[in-house]
């Protein structure tokens, strides 16, 4: 039993290290990433996601596809990410997105600051489950 909490104690530990790098990855473009710039939503992609269990589900996620000008270059990035379209902006609309101001193709779409917080919510979790089972663990060995 106690060997078997050590091997989820790890798989928890990794994942906040995982969890843990994303997030400064993200959060250091997020800072990078300051000069606003109005940006052209140009089409609606669609990506398919399938699930390979036996109850074999699948979904749809809406990525905006934005175009922007900065300088004499232009781009064409993925914008916002949703599972409804109607939360992404109509073909044609304007949306702002930030750019990092020493390298134009760094960017930060609406909303993804947002993200932070769910992975800070995750670490959080995983931590808390992580508690949980160094006390049975614990528990375990001193109560054999």
């Amino acid at each position: 039993m106690a060997a078997i909490i050590g091997i989820f104690i790890v798989l928890n530990l990794s994942v906040i290290v995982l969890l843990i790098h994303i997030y400064r990855k993200q959060s250091a473009l997020i800072q990078r990433c300051t000069y606003p710039v109005k940006a052209t939503v140009v089409g609606i992609k669609e990506d398919h996601h399938s699930s390979s269990s036996a109850g074999s589900s699948s979904y749809i996620d809406y990525i905006e596809q934005v175009h922007y000008v900065c300088g004499i270059e232009e781009y064409t990035v993925n914008g916002r990410r949703s599972k409804r379209k109607s939360n992404l902006g109509a073909v044609g609309s304007i949306v702002e997105i930030k750019v990092n101001p020493s390298n134009y193709s760094e960017y930060v779409a609406p909303g993804e600051d947002q993200n932070l917080i769910w992975i800070l919510f995750g670490i959080g979790m995983f931590i808390f489950v992580d508690v949980i089972l160094l006390l049975i663990l614990i528990l375990c060995l001193v109560f054999g």
